[in-house]
């Protein structure tokens, strides 16, 4: 399984249909509401 193909996300596929350029910040593991294995680290604010 593909994990990590950006270019299927909606903001990529938007961004494609509307002639601009997508821009993403990504952390590994870390989420916005929980973290890969429940890290107990902060989620991203």
């Amino acid at each position: 399984m593909e994990t990590q193909r950006s270019s299927l996300t909606w903001p990529a596929l938007t961004a494609q249909s509307v002639g601009a350029e997508a821009f993403f910040v990504a952390f590994s593991g870390k989420g916005v509401a929980v973290n890969y294995s429940n890290d107990p680290t902060p989620t991203l604010p």
